[in-house]
C-alpha cells in the first residue's frame, strides 16, 4: 500500500473538507431559522387580537347560519345593501333584525325560498364613520319558518361591512 506523502494535496482534502462542513453547518442555521420564523408567524397569525371575523371564518358563519349575510355595504348615513341566503332546505319568512342595539320590523316580513339568495336594502342601520369599512357589533336576523309562529334567531357578532359613497334601493 502507498501513502501520500504529498502534504499539499493533504492540505487541499482537509480544507476543502472543513468548507462543506462548514457550508453544512450554515445550511442547518438557515433551515432551523426559517423554521423558527415560520412557526413563529403562524401563532401570530392564530392568534390575532383582531375581533373581526376572517374571510375564511366569515364564510363559514355563513354557511352554518339558516340566514347568511354574504355580502353587505353601507353608507355614511347607514343605508345599506344586504345579500342574504336562505341556507336551508325549508321557506323560511325574514321578519325583521337587529343591528347592534338597534330593532328594525319588516312588518309582513320577506319569505326566502329554500336555499334562495336575495338583496335587500335596508335604511338607516346605524351610521358609519370608518373610512373604508364599519363595524358593527352584533347583526341579528329574525325569521319563521313557514307555516310556523315561533321566531327565530340568525347572526353573530363583529360584522365588517364594506363602506360605500352613497346606497339606494335598488
Amino acid at each position: 500500500m502507498k501513502l501520500n506523502s504529498n502534504p499539499k494535496s493533504t492540505l487541499n482534502s482537509n480544507s476543502a473538507q472543513a468548507s462543506i462542513e462548514y457550508l453544512l453547518i450554515i445550511g442547518v442555521i438557515v433551515v432551523c431559522g426559517l423554521l423558527v420564523v415560520g412557526v413563529f408567524l403562524g401563532i401570530l397569525g392564530s392568534t390575532s387580537n383582531s375581533p373581526h371575523l376572517t374571510e375564511a371564518k366569515f364564510k363559514q358563519t355563513i354557511g352554518s347560519q339558516t340566514i347568511g349575510l354574504s355580502d353587505a355595504v353601507v353608507d355614511q348615513n347607514g343605508d345599506a345593501l344586504f345579500v342574504l341566503v336562505n341556507n336551508t332546505d325549508y321557506t323560511i319568512r325574514l321578519m325583521g333584525y337587529n343591528v347592534d342595539e338597534e330593532e328594525f320590523d319588516l312588518g309582513t316580513g320577506v319569505l326566502f325560498y329554500a336555499h334562495e339568495k336575495k338583496l335587500l336594502f335596508f335604511a338607516n342601520i346605524g351610521s358609519c364613520n370608518g373610512i373604508d369599512s364599519c363595524l358593527y357589533k352584533q347583526i341579528i336576523f329574525r325569521y319563521s319558518v313557514e307555516g310556523s309562529a315561533k321566531v327565530l334567531n340568525s347572526g353573530g357578532t363583529d360584522y365588517v361591512l364594506n363602506k360605500a359613497l352613497d346606497v339606494t334601493a335598488p
